[in-house]
């Protein structure tokens, strides 16, 4: 568990649902029936749409480190149709480079999320933006545009093609603070899902439960250090500051 006085070096921000305003349970089945109508010539869009959550629900479950998670995805995605597979994957980078845009009108923005980022970074934090990465990069940069963050030069973004673990594994939050060269109890962890966004807490990192559209299953068994709104998060984090710098 992380120590009370460590001082914070590096912030690590989730994105759906904290620095946006994206409820996941009601964007992806939008995102699936664009991306199924898009590449509806080549495999029914209901059949996809089973393919593309097998394959993703077994790269959240796979917690070696050796390959990306895009190589993992590639061979997990329709493992027995290779050449159906090897067809597809053209189509959903021009998927996301013509089509993933227009989902932004389902993509609420959060006015507070520039001025955050924006203050913590001032303070002299490390700032990484931590979603779970089970899209590719094209994507994920693509929804911090849509948050107004298009611009703001983050430290390290996770994704697909960089990451070689998803939440919960503790290896996500380990490989984010290796990338950062901070260590685990001198980062903080600031997302919406306590389970897992708040498991940070036993790499030894500090946790903010971000609670404008909280996730909460019931499952994580961790007392987050601080938690509200995202409005209320910069004066919680000044005042621990000022204890760290107190103590």
């Amino acid at each position: 568990m992380p120590s009370a006085t460590a001082p914070v070096q590096a912030v690590l921000f989730d994105l759906d649902g904290t620095l946006n305003g994206i409820d996941m349970e009601r964007f992806l089945p939008l995102y699936f029936r664009a991306l199924g109508e898009y590449v509806g010539h080549l495999i029914e869009p209901q059949r996809l749409a089973r393919e593309v959550w097998k394959a993703t629900e077994a790269l959240l479950q796979d917690g070696s480190m050796e390959l990306s998670n895009a190589e993992k995805f590639r061979r997990l995605f329709l493992p027995d149709q290779g050449e159906l597979r090897d067809r597809l994957y053209p189509w959903f980078d021009r998927f996301y480079a013509e089509r993933f845009g227009l989902l932004r009108q389902h993509a609420p923005v959060t006015p507070l999320a520039r001025q955050v980022v924006t203050a913590v970074r001032q303070m002299g934090m490390r700032v990484a933006v931590a979603t779970n990465p089970v899209f590719p990069m094209s994507a994920i940069r693509q929804r911090l545009q849509w948050a107004g963050l298009g611009d703001v030069p983050f430290d390290w973004v996770t994704a697909m093609e960089n990451s070689h673990a998803c939440k919960p594994n503790l290896a996500y939050f380990r490989e984010i603070s290796e990338r950062l060269e901070v260590p685990p109890e001198r980062c903080l962890m600031v997302g919406n899902d306590r389970d897992e966004d708040m498991v940070a807490a036993k790499l030894g990192m500090h946790t903010y439960w971000v609670t404008d559209l909280p996730i909460d299953r019931g499952r994580a068994r961790i007392e987050p250090e601080g938690q509200g709104p995202l409005a209320s998060f910069l004066d919680w984090f000044r005042t621990r500051l000022a204890r760290e710098a107190s103590a």
